[in-house]
């Protein structure tokens, strides 16, 4: 027999015949299987809040305020059965307790209420440390929300599931399945969710590598109120670097519905294809090239409408980029682009042809730097063509948010916010009641005021918009051309710069919606750093048919210690346009100003951090806003016990010629202990 390390099957029948020959003491041989603790431990938190909100203006006035007390005590263990390999386990009990008094001008004094909840978490993970290895898992949530978020009053959240996984070079794979229960209230809502995904990676050594990845999540859920839905995402992933090549590919696919409880039936799926290749052709000569294909299709459905509207669009792009290196000064860069997109109403195609040069070149204590670039597009566009589930994710509310293609038509319009819990269904909103449309050039704003009552207003959010663009049959072709320069002296200490920019739109055929796009933008200025001090000023000229402009703006800042434990930073910044009268539009001044600083102060070997810091800004224009701010935390460590704590107080006005006048003012505090008991 040939000597070595023993196999695995040698080792795993030399275990077995040890617990063979083991004593039979049957005390002893339960014994290894009781559970045997590693950690146990308990710690309690403590939170407290008050927070008042209160509306003034000519039309409308509403004050509540909020004062919300809430302990946890968590108990836990983690352990093992038998070996810590073979078996580990983690036990937690949460009991929860809250008081909350609660106030408004809508409810009136609701007086004090207490509430109580229970939390837990129990996970067993078989053979941790293999490279194949089970965990189940069974956890319930009962956060005990605050009066102000009322919808999401006394809710329980219950997750059941398993996670499968093998890991052992080059595969990886992981399966995870959970069946997910939250009561709110009177609503029921259930999820169930697979997620399965799996990776090969091979090295073939130096930067030579081979990447294969796959995900697929299928979900449904339904609530009480009859309100159903399914949703899948899957994607595949190929990478590939040989040498002096590189390439990768991804295929995505989504697929979302939603119907019965009262709303709408909405349904949209989304298929997107892409591969990218690049390499170097030659010797500083580099060429990148890509392909994307993607079609999607939506039903969106509205409560006022008989019928829903159906939406698709196919959309190609291409794209080949040449890249050359002359010595360490010259960049010459060539692009050929081209984009083709077929709806059900119309279709639309584009090639453009693009090419830049960029010179850098060192002088004593600083650099120069230009640019010169030009581009000539031509595009055909018949009938209206549309987009598709357009993502703006991550949107503050009150915020804003700009639709990607320009020319938009508003009557299309139809944007959708999805929820940020489970089972994040599609909401539809309502132009004038949650949201405004705006033009800003030949681009449509979106200004999102405010949300249906079971989105916390103020948050972020993602939303969906879809629209069609402006019918008509033309050729258009448009010419771009570009300079900059750029001398940066003594070490940045003063860099002067200007851009200038025209672009120029001619129509071969047909009627382009607004004629086209012509414009003219200018800038010039002067940006100095030193050391955490940065400052800039910059004067602009711009020019086009909807909306010319010229003015300046000026920018102050600091960044960096003013002592060992202490950090200053501080902004300021004017900006001015004078807006020249249009046909569509008088001519008016903007002003717009903003300043904010803060100081981050650390004590006691850095086991205490405090932090102030305050903000002002001021709108002048048509309307006229303003708004400041204060804020202060602290964080402290001591020993056991950790103390974190805050508050915040925000005003805010605007005065308008077509909204109502209204005033905010904005108060939150809080404070949050933890004590470890053992």
């Amino acid at each position: 027999m040939r000597s070595g390390r023993p196999t695995r099957l040698a080792r795993a029948i030399s275990l077995l015949v040890a617990l063979a020959d083991a004593p039979t003491c049957p005390g002893a041989d339960f014994s290894l299987f009781l559970p045997r603790p590693i950690q146990n431990g308990a710690y309690i938190d403590l939170f407290g809040a008050y927070e008042k909100d209160h509306v003034s203006g000519s039309r409308v006035a509403s004050t509540w305020s909020d004062l919300f007390l809430k302990e946890k005590l968590t108990v836990f263990s983690d352990g093992y059965f038998y070996h810590p390999r073979f078996l580990r386990y983690h036990l937690s009990l949460t009991p929860i307790l809250k008081q909350e008094s609660y106030d408004s001008t809508a409810t009136g004094a609701l007086g004090w209420n207490s509430g109580q909840g229970l939390e837990y978490e129990i996970r067993l993970a078989l053979l941790p440390e293999h490279a194949y290895g089970l965990e189940v898992f069974s956890m319930r949530y009962e956060p005990l929300f605050r009066e102000l978020y009322e919808l999401q009053h006394n809710s329980v959240t219950t997750i059941r599931g398993a996670e499968l996984r093998y890991r052992r070079k080059p595969w990886l794979f992981r399966a995870r399945a959970t069946d997910e229960e939250m009561e709110t209230g009177e609503q029921t809502t259930s999820v169930q969710t697979l997620n399965v995904n799996g990776q090969y990676l091979k090295e073939y050594g130096g930067d030579d590598r081979l990447s294969l990845s796959a995900t697929a999540t299928p979900s449904r859920f339904r609530n009480s109120y009859g309100l159903t839905g399914d949703n899948f995402n899957g994607t595949l992933d190929a990478a590939l670097s040989l040498g002096r090549l590189q390439g990768s590919s991804n295929l995505t696919l989504t697929d979302f519905s939603q119907q019965g409880g009262g709303s709408a039936a909405t349904k949209s799926d989304q298929l997107l294809f892409s591969v990218l290749l690049g390499g170097e052709l030659a010797r500083n000569l580099r060429g990148d090239a890509s392909f994307r294909y993607q079609d999607s299709a939506s039903e969106l459905g509205n409560p006022n409408a008989p019928a829903a509207t159906s939406l698709s669009r196919v959309q190609y792009d291409a794209e080949l980029t040449l890249r050359h290196q002359l010595y360490q000064s010259l960049q010459t860069t060539y692009t050929l682009w081209w984009d083709s997109g077929h709806s059900t109403s119309g279709q639309t195609e584009a090639l453009s042809n693009a090419l830049s040069f960029s010179y850098v070149k060192q002088i004593p204590n600083g650099r120069i730097t230009a640019g010169l670039s030009g581009a000539l597009t031509d595009t055909d566009s018949t009938g209206q063509t549309s987009v598709v589930d357009e993502s703006h994710p991550g949107v503050p509310v009150p915020g804003a948010f700009l639709l990607g293609r320009p020319n938009v038509d508003p009557a299309s319009l139809a944007v959708f916010v999805r929820s940020p819990r489970e089972p994040f269904e599609l909401v539809r909103l309502v132009e004038n009641v949650h949201y405004g449309v705006s033009a800003l050039g030949n681009a449509l704003q979106v200004t999102v005021f405010s949300l249906p009552p079971e989105f916390p207003v103020p948050g972020s959010y993602d939303f969906r918009a879809s629209y069609t663009l402006e019918g008509g049959d033309f050729r258009l072709r448009t010419t771009t051309v570009g300079q900059n320069a750029s001398v940066s002296l003594f070490r940045d200490l003063l860099t002067p710069y200007y851009s200038y920019t025209v672009v120029k739109s001619d129509v071969l055929a047909g009627v382009a919606p607004g004629g086209g796009l012509n414009s003219r933008v200018f800038a010039a200025g002067l940006s100095s750093l030193y050391g955490p001090l940065r400052a800039r000023l910059e004067y602009q000229d711009v020019y086009w048919d909807s909306g010319p402009y010229h003015g300046f703006r000026g920018e102050l800042q600091y960044s960096g210690a003013v002592a060992q434990e202490t950090r200053l930073t501080a902004s300021l910044s004017i900006q001015q346009r004078h807006y020249d009268e249009t046909s569509s539009q008088r001519s008016y001044v903007e002003t717009i100003t903003a300043a904010g600083a803060g100081l981050q102060q650390y004590l006691y070997a850095r086991a205490l951090t405090l932090s102030a810091g305050g903000a002002y800004s001021q709108v002048r224009s048509l309307y006229e806003s303003r708004s400041y701010s204060i804020n202060a935390t602290l964080s402290w460590k001591v020993g056991l016990l950790d103390v974190s704590g805050g508050a915040s107080y925000t005003v805010s006005e605007s005065l308008s010629n077509v909204l109502s006048d209204s005033r905010r003012e904005h108060g939150y505090y809080y404070l949050r202990l933890r004590r470890t008991i053992f």
